[in-house]
């Protein structure tokens, strides 16, 4: 049973600051998941979106990506599905940093 929050009781949201990310990004550089953490970082993109993420969904070219579908995990299984809103289905500009990650990764 989920227990009620009092309105007065939340907590504040606690954020990084840009070099506290910096740190993290740096330290993460050659992780396996280092790609997923930088779009998560610069472009504010949620994990279902990050992981439905296909190469032909992005444009090296314009330096932008297209969020067209996600991946989540249900009881059945691993979901590829259409974002939940029309909204959540966008074009996402891309740092010079971000492509050259990908371009490193997808040669």
């Amino acid at each position: 049973m989920r227990s009620k929050v009092n309105a007065n009781e939340q907590k504040e949201m606690q954020f990084w600051t840009i070099e506290e990310f910096t740190k993290f990004l740096q330290s993460s550089k050659h992780h396996v998941h280092y790609i997923a953490f930088s779009l998560a970082v610069y472009t504010g993109m949620r994990r279902g979106e990050i992981l439905g993420l296909r190469w032909k969904d992005i444009d090296f070219e314009k330096k932008e990506l297209k969020v067209i579908q996600t991946a989540n995990w249900t009881r059945d299984g691993l979901v590829i599905q259409r974002p939940k809103t029309n909204d959540s289905i966008r074009r996402v500009k891309l740092f010079q940093n971000i492509i050259d990650d990908l371009q490193e990764r997808y040669l």
